[in-house]
């Protein structure tokens, strides 16, 4: 992580305490997710480092056969909060039947 001091960019020391993910961070919405590499580390270090997460959700770019894959590496990894639910939804919902309301106007 990056932080700008009076003339130059310095990066933190990632032992130094980040308060939101010490106490405030409950829930991550990560969309347009593709299952690269970057993005994996990403999510293990939510679930490595937020200790009071209750909720992440993956939101998937496109119907992927990586996205099984990328799943259950994320599902093994090491989770700090022990009551964190994680989530993998297709970021396009399958179509509705458009005969939805007819049980309805009856």
């Amino acid at each position: 992580m990056w932080r700008k001091s009076e003339k130059n960019w310095q990066l933190l020391d990632l032992d130094e305490s980040i308060v939101c993910l010490e106490s405030h961070l409950k829930s991550i919405h990560l969309t347009g997710f593709k299952g690269k590499e970057n993005e994996i580390e990403l999510v293990k270090f939510f679930l490595k480092n937020a200790r009071v997460l209750e909720k992440l959700m993956i939101f998937w770019e496109v119907d992927m056969d990586k996205s099984e894959e990328a799943s259950e590496e994320v599902l093994n990894f090491h989770r700090t909060s022990s009551h964190v639910v994680l989530m993998f939804l297709d970021a396009k919902p399958k179509q509705r039947s458009r005969k939805w309301y007819n049980r309805y106007s009856k």
